[in-house]
């Protein structure tokens, strides 16, 4: 059994296996390094991600692999094309592990709204939080320094978690730094007494940060 996540967020699995029942949807499946969406190449669809890892992309003109967003089951794909008349989607998805995706049509979406207001009201939350990581992506990458950059995305985790996974790889494309640089910008916070790395691969702020 799927949970289909925050599109039908406070509805039954019951409920929603009926409302899909009376929508045009699709359901496909990916290998790891397989393509959802390119710049050229995208269906304008939401997609709801019902198993799997992806990982969002932006190509820059170097060719470089700016990774921009991880995102786990349940998360929701292309939430800001679904509408509009833009001839490109400004990024890459790509599947970490194998993947399982459901596809609404915008007629779908416009149905499901008003069969059940709460996927409205979901669906515009959802665009609300994406609407804010981008702000505060923008806002990360205008900071002047790697080890500033690094700071703000620990920040910004642990916001809601006391630590963050210690993930070298992906930190190293999320900020597009070498490793090296990685080691270099962790030693320097963590002298300073901003982090604290933990003996199970998290890190988190230090107690004495900001004071």
């Amino acid at each position: 059994m799927h949970n289909f996540g925050k599109l039908f967020n406070n509805l039954s699995q019951t409920t929603i296996q009926t409302l899909l029942t009376q929508v045009p949807h699709t359901i496909k499946s990916y290998l790891p390094r397989e393509t959802i969406f390119t710049e050229v190449d995208f269906n304008r669809q939401l997609g709801i991600l019902l198993k799997g890892e992806v990982q969002i992309y932006k190509t820059l003109s170097t060719g470089t692999e700016l990774l921009l967003k991880h995102l786990n089951a349940n998360a929701l794909l292309g939430i800001g094309y679904v509408w509009g008349d833009a001839e490109y989607f400004p990024a890459t998805i790509k599947a970490v592990r194998p993947c399982t995706v459901l596809f609404l049509p915008k007629n779908s979406l416009k149905k499901l709204f008003s069969l059940e207001p709460i996927i409205l009201d979901n669906f515009l939350d959802a665009m609300n939080h994406s609407f804010l990581y981008l702000t505060n992506k923008i806002e990360m990458l205008a900071l002047p320094s790697a080890k500033e950059r690094l700071l703000f995305v620990i920040m910004e985790s642990c916001q809601t978690n006391t630590s963050m996974p210690l993930n070298k790889s992906r930190l190293c494309q999320e900020l597009s730094i070498s490793r090296a640089s990685l080691y270099r910008c962790l030693e320097q916070l963590q002298d300073e007494q901003y982090i604290q790395i933990y003996s199970n691969r998290k890190v988190g702020l230090h107690p004495c940060a900001f004071k």
